[in-house]
């Protein structure tokens, strides 16, 4: 049972090193045309999860994050302000009340320019990298992602 204390240790150290890491060098990722706001990381998270989903409530929302309604309610009306969201009721066959949240098409386009950033600076980051270390990332991240997909389907 070590190992799996050892694990769990240097996992909680490898998100606190990821978060320390973005912040110092991901500082302009969220800069759009300078004409426009900037995105907060919790905008794009939830942009890059409608782009994902489609389509999500606020309640979902809530239980992905882990935070307030009212925090996230907030942060969308904001979203929706600057044009990047839409608010649609659902059908009347599933419950006409619900209110989901969609991406408009400016919201998509700042979600590819976003992806387009995040991708040039991780190409940046990951070409410094020896071609050993690469292969040895590559293989960490199947074997994690192989993990967590399994986990998913319990």
């Amino acid at each position: 049972m070590e190992d799996v204390h050892e694990l769990t240790k240097k996992l909680v150290k490898f998100k606190i090193n990821v978060s320390k890491w973005l912040g110092k060098n991901a500082i302009n990722m969220f800069e759009l045309d300078k004409n426009k706001n900037s995105l907060s990381e919790r905008q794009f998270l939830i942009l890059a999860h409608l782009d994902v989903f489609n389509q999500l409530t606020i309640s979902q929302f809530e239980k992905m994050f882990h935070i307030s309604k009212s925090s996230i309610s907030l942060t969308i009306s904001k979203l929706e302000l600057n044009g990047y969201v839409k608010k649609e009721k659902g059908s009347l066959e599933e419950d006409g009340r619900k209110v989901y949240i969609c991406l408009t098409d400016t919201g998509k386009a700042i979600v590819d320019e976003i992806n387009l950033k995040f991708e040039n600076f991780f190409n940046d980051f990951f070409g410094r990298l020896t071609k050993p270390q690469r292969k040895k990332l590559i293989l960490a991240i199947d074997i994690f992602n192989s993990i967590l997909n399994e986990e998913e389907q319990k």
